[in-house]
């Protein structure tokens, strides 16, 4: 009865071995790896919708607040308008300016924040290439809004 037994014992030493090996490591891995893809997805989707809606939105908004800045300014000394309403109008074209300037700086910010964690994970995907292009127009203002 021994000779058999040793057999079924080292079997089933064995499996409770590789059962405990499944969940201690291969579990855990896929279980990591599966979150980080869930992440990666949820990235993507949010830069997407920054880049497509929020960032040029901003942009917009900054370039007409700028112009409206250069049309006061340029309304100044001008004799046939009342510089006091000009002034007040400046001063708020000017709080405008900045407010829209923080807020495409919060845009770009969260953009480079999303590029980093997207690239992470998917490192040699081809169209990489494209985005830092489209990235580096929309930071640096050479790309104009679709609206």
């Amino acid at each position: 009865m021994d000779d058999k037994l040793i057999p079924v014992l080292v079997g089933a030493v064995l499996t409770l071995t590789a059962t405990v090996l499944v969940q201690v490591v291969v579990v855990p891995w896929v279980q990591a790896r599966t979150c980080r893809v869930e992440r990666w997805e949820t990235s993507v989707v949010e830069l997407v919708s920054l880049l497509e809606e929020e960032l040029p939105r901003a942009v917009s908004d900054c370039r007409s607040a700028a112009e409206a800045e250069l049309t006061y300014r340029s309304l100044q000394d001008v004799a046939d308008f009342d510089q006091n309403r000009v002034r007040e109008s400046l001063q708020q074209a000017l709080n405008s300016r900045r407010e829209v300037n923080e807020v495409v700086g919060q845009r770009r910010r969260r953009m480079k924040v999303l590029v980093n964690r997207v690239t992470r994970v998917r490192r040699r995907a081809p169209m990489w290439r494209t985005f830092r292009v489209a990235q580096v127009m929309l930071t640096t203002g050479s790309a104009v809004p679709n609206t």
